[in-house]
Parts: structure tokens; C-alpha cells; sequence
């Protein structure tokens, strides 16, 4: 290809290169330059990119990296650059839903317009990038006119905005324009029509009408449909990127447009050939095209009108007629429905014990890459635990570290007294998990911590059979060091903006584990029997590898809805797996000195699972829960 011949850089940093236009980017590059250019893709995998978008890098290991980050935080992007002797960057990460701007306009602004400083002031600061490609968008112009007068914006035309989505791109733009006016940094800046092809996230149009389509589901349309827009196959948008990086002129902007246009009810109608095409269905010109019309945004620009002649005196002209490209893209996505997702690089510490053990098996099974963490907090020094966690470069962290018991014991008793074992509990239950959540918050990650429900007890609010405890609640059980070190924790996560904190209670497993609820049950002589909620593992583990996924915010208790009576878990035992098991059952209004002991020194309580089940609605009441379980373990004998 002729904008391949000379090639003026050798390490390429791409960011957000699982998103949809960069990834094919990245493939672009490494299929046209096998072996002659590095790539470096730095995203931090959000729910729109997609580790399997790059498709090439499976055969291209020397040629092509990827390491999660976010363009949010400067640190990790110093380090990628000095690392891989970056000499040329082509920025993509943003945010770019416009329906969200409306909804979180100051995300689009942390983003577009921080995360875009971030990286020009590390390039800045680096000093050996030789060219430095912004990728904008042709919504910074704002609404052109219908009708054949309207002049088409050029590279010229003042900048408009009429969205948060566009301020926030075109705010990027003038910092852009700033650092090589005042810094004197390489850049040049390409403005963008609407791309699509294969691969596309289903919130587009494109891809969302041709699932439509396929669905044979009415098309979902704002407003009136007349709005005019262009669309340009993502093969041609690339084409048209490369040859701004190779031949562009520093500091000048392109704009990568087409002269077609079209109405967005006019797309539904192209669209529904392309898929019977496909389908071979034939169309009959006479078949009316169904829409749902939705709310209109609070405004939608009624045409995105630019000239794209300066970027064609470059050498760059469109490939894939409109057609063609629309039946190639609807023929990918009929044979890719339900694809499979791979976008988690998940870092878990504490997965050498009983509940992390179990979570990485999960990862295993669902084939969720991992990194489990050789770092131990608390003992090794803070600065190696950051170094960890940039190295992985995860998109996610999850904690399952803490101490409920000392080694060769299992009950959160052993914690009591001493001031050895108050430090324990401090480092393990307390500063570890919260050195986690301040370097997740630091670098922008997704933090899973691992809580305990144990920090309640029936109250004149909460009585037995009565209101539970919520995720709002504050801790009010303090009868063991355990639970004031976790409640305090637990207080401390809650207001946390990147944390799920996750009260789990009372565990149960299907492997007899000293840990493991029901095992405990079955050596004790004497039991209280009180209702208390409980997590039975194997079926709410799923549910928060989900919710990880999701990066669902907030506290939650991950417990089985209803409560369980430990008399009751018992006698199922007894009858499911061991008839020999003895004990005696201590009522809650038993008013012995051993029963008040017993109550005072436990967390008793039952803790609303409404969230969860807004959340995870299939999720098994706790009755029905423990008595599979149970049954599982008589399955295994």
C-alpha cells in the first residue's frame, strides 16, 4: 500500500486499542507491517473494548503488546512510554456513548479531556515522540443545515458543540493545538464521520439495526429518523488514519469524511436488504421497514456535514462502497451472534486461601484470564504491591485476603487478645485490603474486596423474623476484634467510588473444609438456634464474577435470600450424609449463662438481599441452597 512505503517510526502506542476503530487499526498495522512496526496497546478494557477484537495478535507476539491502563492516571503511561521506546502515538481512548454524556457528562470530561493532558504531558515530559495523532470527531463542528446550499465544514470552520460528548472532544482538540503551539509537540489531529463494520459495540447504530434485523425486532429510532448522517467503512477509516500518521503535515487537521449520506430511516431500510441478503431472503421494495420510536436526546444534531479534500490530496480515497460494506458487516454479525467477550485481566490477592481458591477456579473455568498476586501485603513494602499492580496491569483487582483465624485453627476467636494478634488482624483485615482499594483508586481500576456480613446482631429495629439489615446499615455488633476491625473497614470501602465491597456470611461449600459452615456445624456439641443468613459458594461466586464483569459499584450482600436455622442444617446433614452426628439445641430465649455467652460472642442476624436480587434474580433461597449443597456432599462420599 502506498501509505505504507515509508514507515517514520518503529514503536506505535495505540490507546483504547480494544475498542472498535483502534482495534482494527491495530490489525491494519500488523497485517500490513508483519514484524516492521511494535504496537503498544494501552486500554483499560472497559465494557466497550474487547481483548479479541485485535485478531492478529495471536500471530504477531513480537510485533504486539497490550497492557491495561487508563489514560485517566499519568503514571503508568510515563512508564509504558520509557519502557517500550515509543516514537509515535495514535490517541483513541474516550469516551464516545452520547446518550451517557447527557447522563455523566463529568466522566466524558475525566476522560476526553484529562485522560487526553495526561498523555500529551507524559509525551511532553518523555520528549522522543516524533508524531502524535489525536483522534476527534466530526460532532465538534456541531449541526450543519439541510438542503443542497449548505457548505460542507472544513479544517477551518469554528468548532460548535452540541453535546457533552463533543465539548468534551473538542475541549481535547484545543489542548491538542495548545501542546504543539507552546511545547512544540508533533501532532496532527483527524476528524471522524461514523465508521462501522464488524466487531462494532451494539450500542452504535449500525450494529444495533442490523441486530434488529436479525431479531426481526422493530428498529429503534430517535426522533423523527430524518437526521443525516455519513457513514465510512472502518477499513477505509483506517486506511485513512495510517496515511495522516505517515504523510500528515504537524500540526494541521483532517478531516476523514465521505460525500454519501443518508437518513437515519433510510439506514434501516439499507440495512434490512443487507441482512436478507444475507439470509437470502429476498426484499420486496414495497415492505415497510417497523420503528420504535424512542425519546429523542435533549438535542441531536440534524446533519454531520464535512469536506474531506485535503485529506484526499494525501493520496487517501474510500475503498468499500456503502453496499457492499453493509452486507459484509451484516454477514459478520450473523454468523458471530453470541460471540464470546475476552476483555478481564483480573489480579487476585488471598487466592491461596479457601474462598480465593474456589474464585480461581471459576476464572479457570469461565476461562477468565488471571494473574494471582505474589505480593504479600502488610509484610512486603507498599512500593512493591504498586509495582505489582502496574506490571499486571489489570483490569480489575479483587481481594480475598484477611484473617477470620490463626493457622491450625478456624474460628474468628482466635483473633482475640494480645496485642500480636490485634496487629494480625489490623494488617490482614484492615490495611492490606485498604492499601488495595487506595492504589485501585489511584490507577483507576475496578477493586472487588471480599467483606464479611458478620458485623450485625438482632436489634429492637432488626428483630428476628423482622426488617434486615441492609447495605446502607451501619455495623452494630462489636463483640469480637474480628468483626470492629471488618466493620471499620467495611464503612471505609462503602464510600469508595471504584470498590464493590461484598458482605459475604457464614460460607458454605460442597467440600468439608474446616472453614466451611457446615463443617463447623458438625463438631460442636452445643448449637444456638437462630435464624442467619448465609453465602453458599458455588452458587454466588458466579454471581460476583458477573458483577466484577459488569464493574458493578457499591456495597452488596451477597448472601442467599431468607435465613437458615443451624438445627435445620443439621438435621439435613444428619439425614443426607451422617446419621451418627449428635448435639443440643439452645433456643434463643434460653437465658443460661452459656447461652448468653453464646449470643454475645456471635454475629446473629439476617441481612436483605432486595439489591441482589434486582441484580441477580435466579439466585436460590437459603433453605434451598444449603439442602443442595448438602445433598452434593453425599453425591461425593
Amino acid at each position: 500500500m502506498a501509505e505504507l512505503e515509508q514507515v517514520p517510526f518503529s514503536v506505535l502506542l495505540v490507546t483504547g486499542g480494544c475498542g472498535f476503530i483502534p482495534s482494527n487499526f491495530i490489525n491494519h498495522i500488523l497485517e500490513q507491517l508483519p514484524g516492521s512496526v511494535k504496537v503498544v496497546n494501552y486500554d483499560c478494557l472497559t465494557p466497550a473494548g474487547n481483548k479479541a477484537n485485535v485478531v492478529s495478535s495471536r500471530d504477531a507476539r513480537e510485533q504486539y503488546v497490550l497492557i491495561c491502563g487508563n489514560v485517566r492516571n499519568r503514571t503508568p503511561l510515563d512508564r509504558v512510554l520509557r519502557n517500550y521506546n515509543v516514537d509515535a502515538v495514535v490517541h483513541f481512548a474516550a469516551e464516545t456513548h452520547v446518550d451517557d454524556s447527557y447522563k455523566k457528562p463529568h466522566e466524558f470530561v475525566r476522560s476526553n479531556i484529562e485522560g487526553t493532558v495526561n498523555l500529551l504531558e507524559a509525551c511532553r515530559a518523555y520528549g522522543r515522540v516524533k508524531r502524535f495523532v489525536h483522534v476527534s470527531t466530526d460532532e465538534v463542528y456541531g449541526d450543519s443545515n439541510y438542503g443542497e446550499s449548505e457548505q460542507a465544514k472544513t479544517e477551518l470552520d469554528l468548532l460548535h458543540p452540541t453535546n457533552p460528548y463533543a465539548a468534551s472532544k473538542a475541549s481535547a482538540e484545543h489542548f491538542v493545538r495548545v501542546y504543539h503551539k507552546s511545547y512544540h509537540l508533533p501532532v496532527v489531529a483527524v476528524r471522524m464521520c461514523n465508521a462501522y463494520g464488524p466487531r462494532q459495540l451494539h450500542t452504535k447504530v449500525v450494529p444495533r439495526f442490523i441486530q434488529q434485523a436479525l431479531d426481526e425486532k422493530p428498529f429503534t429510532i430517535h426522533g423523527d429518523g430524518r437526521q443525516l448522517r455519513s457513514f465510512m467503512h472502518v477499513s477505509d477509516t483506517c486506511a485513512a488514519i495510517l496515511t495522516v500518521l505517515t504523510k500528515g503535515q504537524i500540526g494541521e487537521i483532517y478531516n476523514v469524511g465521505t460525500t454519501r449520506e443518508v437518513s437515519v430511516t433510510d439506514l434501516a431500510q439499507e440495512i434490512k436488504k443487507a441482512v436478507d441478503a444475507v439470509r437470502d431472503r429476498e426484499t420486496s421494495p414495497s415492505k415497510v421497514v417497523y420503528v420504535d420510536v424512542t425519546k429523542d436526546r435533549p438535542y441531536n444534531d440534524q446533519r454531520y456535514y464535512m469536506d474531506a479534500h485535503k485529506l484526499r490530496e494525501l493520496g487517501w480515497k474510500e475503498k468499500v462502497s456503502f453496499q457492499e460494506g453493509l452486507k459484509q458487516t451484516a454477514s459478520w454479525y450473523h454468523k458471530n451472534q453470541g460471540a464470546k467477550s475476552d476483555r478481564e485481566r483480573i489480579l487476585v490477592y488471598g487466592a491461596k486461601g479457601w474462598i480465593g481458591r474456589q474464585f480461581v477456579s471459576l476464572l479457570e473455568k469461565e476461562g477468565v484470564e488471571y494473574v494471582v498476586g505474589e505480593k504479600r501485603l502488610g509484610d512486603d513494602p507498599d512500593e512493591s504491591i504498586e509495582e505489582e499492580i502496574l506490571s499486571v496491569s489489570p483490569t480489575h483487582v479483587a481481594s480475598f485476603i484477611g484473617r477470620t483465624h490463626l493457622p491450625g485453627r478456624n474460628t474468628a476467636a482466635d483473633l482475640e487478645g494480645g496485642p500480636d494478634k490485634v496487629a494480625i488482624n489490623i494488617r490482614d483485615n484492615l490495611y492490606g485490603p485498604l492499601l488495595l482499594a487506595e492504589l485501585c483508586r489511584k490507577f483507576d481500576i475496578h477493586f472487588t474486596y471480599i467483606g464479611s456480613g458478620c458485623l450485625f446482631k438482632y436489634d429492637e429495629e432488626h428483630p428476628v423474623g423482622g426488617k434486615p439489615f441492609t447495605e446502607e446499615d451501619r455495623p452494630n455488633y462489636f463483640g469480637s476484634s474480628y468483626s470492629v476491625v471488618k466493620g471499620y473497614t467495611d464503612r471505609l470501602m462503602h464510600h469508595y467510588k471504584n470498590v464493590l465491597n461484598v458482605r459475604m456470611r457464614l460460607p458454605i461449600s460442597d467440600d468439608a473444609t474446616p472453614c466451611d459452615l457446615v463443617t463447623k456445624l458438625t463438631t460442636y456439641k452445643k448449637i444456638l438456634n437462630i435464624p442467619n443468613s448465609v453465602t453458599v459458594l458455588p452458587e454466588l461466586l458466579p454471581v460476583l464474577l458477573k458483577l466484577m464483569k459488569d464493574r458493578h459499584k457499591g456495597t452488596i450482600n451477597l448472601v442467599n435470600p431468607g435465613c437458615v436455622e443451624y438445627a435445620q442444617v443439621l438435621e439435613t446433614y444428619k439425614s443426607e450424609v451422617d446419621s451418627s452426628i449428635e448435639y443440643e439445641v439452645i433456643d434463643e430465649d434460653d437465658e443460661s449463662e452459656f447461652a448468653r455467652k453464646l449470643q454475645s460472642s456471635h454475629s446473629n442476624c439476617h441481612l436483605s438481599t432486595d439489591l441482589l436480587h434486582e441484580l441477580a434474580p435466579e439466585v436460590s433461597e437459603a433453605e434451598k441452597a444449603v439442602t443442595n449443597i448438602i445433598k452434593k456432599r453425599k453425591t461425593a462420599q
